[in-house]
């Protein structure tokens, strides 16, 4: 079984190698060692299970359904690996929207990505309006 990556140093160890194993991509003076690399971490978009857990909550706070009901609902309706909401994919576009010129502007990144759906959904706006390479790294979850 995977295990989730449990520190930022290890982070950062992935994040440098996966930059230095791109030809052609540089790092900055200041990130010649992992240490020095400057991280930007985004979380994944909503996804399928935070709408179902959100419904959950509300009928909870409505007082329409039991804290057990709740609970049951919520198990019941998440998936293992979920898609982005459609107001995730939308939050997916902003995101890109926001960092595309700061990063084509600040001369690139290495992108590194959970295999998970809802991660790779998240960034594959980012990656396609940059056009920058993304690494998919199979350690790189519920950090």
């Amino acid at each position: 079984a995977m295990q989730p990556m449990r520190s930022v140093a290890a982070l950062r160890r992935v994040i440098w190698g996966a930059a230095q194993s791109r030809r052609g991509f540089r790092l900055s003076p200041e990130s010649a060692s992992p240490d020095g690399l400057k991280l930007m971490l985004v979380r994944h978009a909503e996804s399928a299970n935070n709408v179902v857990q959100r419904e959950a909550e509300e009928k909870l706070r409505m007082g329409l359904i039991t804290p057990e009901q709740a609970t049951s609902e919520w198990f019941a309706g998440r998936v293992p690996d979920p898609p982005l909401s459609f107001k995730g994919e939308q939050e997916a576009v902003r995101l890109s929207q926001h960092l595309t010129p700061r990063l084509v502007q600040g001369g690139g990144a290495a992108l590194v990505v959970s295999p998970m759906l809802r991660a790779l959904q998240t960034i594959t706006p980012l990656a396609r309006d940059t056009r920058f390479y993304c690494t998919v790294h199979p350690e790189m979850f519920e950090v």
